[in-house]
């Protein structure tokens, strides 16, 4: 039996990836296609169940197009049963009683158990609904495959916002095989005791610049027979976000921080599709000329968003002005006598240095 593990797609949330409006409402779309690719994928690979461990929706922004969307593919489909469990993010409303698709499984804030098979269930809790002795009343059959949905933080003691908070200690040898999470936008696998493991899938596709590397679901297969399961990550994202850190200590100005980005190796690895971040680190003379905006635009034709970040230091050497008559250094000598902290007076030295030549402080 095959199953799909999936959490987080927060369909229809604003990008925070610094994309224009037009290309922000192409990531919304794309994302949402990708959780119709995600059915169709189960659909031609035989799977039995998809799993959704929260917040499938952002409650703030759902469009009709994405809730019509997300009821027809999942009617469409009655032979896959869905389960969704809401996140802090959802929009529980969206799904009300009767106008749930029939192949279509909720939760409460009380555990909820369905059987997939006569030795395989999927048991769930919304936390933000339930009540502190929750966990005081789990009660799952060790003769069975059990898989657990959740959605929150884990951890291994109470946290202050507990709806939000999966207490680990409390789920130990507790007969759970898989505990399906939802809430870490990153792929992560741990052992919860001897018996089973709990998995964060990820976002099956990034939604901004801090969400890098490969986005998808995890695949489980469960042996009835014996009574175990297997699962692996799944990379199913129509896009990818990178970010490259690049030193640029040294330059002598936007031409060679150019050069230098264009000369990294995991530049030529990169998708055109995919988006891009680059770091500037480093550090930089006070007087060196930076345009950050000339180096986006020398790049976002190369790829489908370029987006740079700067977190270069800037060194001023005070003598190389001791005896400069001129009006820098003038402006330099006096900053340097003041009694400030050395970062503010390079703060103040760069700005005004750029304003003395005339050019914008990037």
């Amino acid at each position: 039996m095959k199953l799909i593990h999936t959490a987080d797609l927060h369909l229809d949330a604003r990008s925070s990836a610094h994309l224009s409006a037009e290309k922000a409402k192409e990531r919304r779309d794309e994302m949402l296609r990708t959780f119709t690719r995600m059915i169709e994928y189960a659909a031609e690979n035989d799977v039995k169940a998809i799993l959704i461990s929260g917040d499938l929706f952002d409650r703030k922004s759902v469009s009709r197009l994405a809730e019509n969307t997300v009821k027809n593919e999942m009617a469409s489909h009655p032979g896959i049963t869905f389960f969704y469990l809401c996140g802090n993010h959802d929009a529980a409303e969206l799904f009300a009683e009767e106008e749930t698709p029939d192949n279509v499984r909720l939760f409460s804030g009380e555990w909820t158990t369905y059987a997939l098979s006569s030795c395989v269930t999927v048991t769930g809790a919304e936390l933000f609904s339930a009540d502190a002795s929750l966990y005081d009343r789990l009660s799952l059959d060790p003769e069975n495959v059990n898989i657990l949905m959740l959605h929150g933080q884990e951890s291994e003691t109470k946290g202050k916002a507990d709806t939000e908070i999966i207490r680990m200690a409390s789920l130990r040898n507790r007969f759970i095989d898989y505990l399906a999470l939802g809430h870490i936008h990153k792929f992560r696998c741990e052992e919860l005791d001897r018996r089973g493991v709990y998995v964060y899938p990820g976002c099956p596709e990034g939604h901004g610049y801090d969400e890098c590397g490969p986005k998808g679901f995890v695949l489980i297969d469960v042996d009835e027979e014996e009574r175990t399961l297997d699962f692996r990550f799944v990379p199913f994202s129509f896009r990818e976000i990178h970010e490259l850190k690049v030193d640029v200590t040294g330059a002598s100005g936007t031409p060679e921080i150019v050069s230098r980005v264009r000369e990294t190796p995991e530049m030529d690895e990169i998708s055109p599709r995919d988006l891009v971040k680059v770091t500037l680190t480093g550090a930089l003379d006070a007087e060196t000329e930076k345009d950050t905006t000339y180096l986006e635009n020398a790049f976002k034709d190369r790829f489908y968003a370029f987006y740079v970040k700067d977190e270069t230091a800037t060194t001023v050497d005070f003598e190389r002005y001791r005896l400069d008559k001129s009006l820098k250094g003038e402006f330099v000598r006096a900053v340097s006598k003041e009694d400030w902290p050395e970062e503010e007076k390079t703060r103040v030295i760069r700005a005004g240095l750029a304003a003395l030549a005339g050019e914008p402080l990037s």
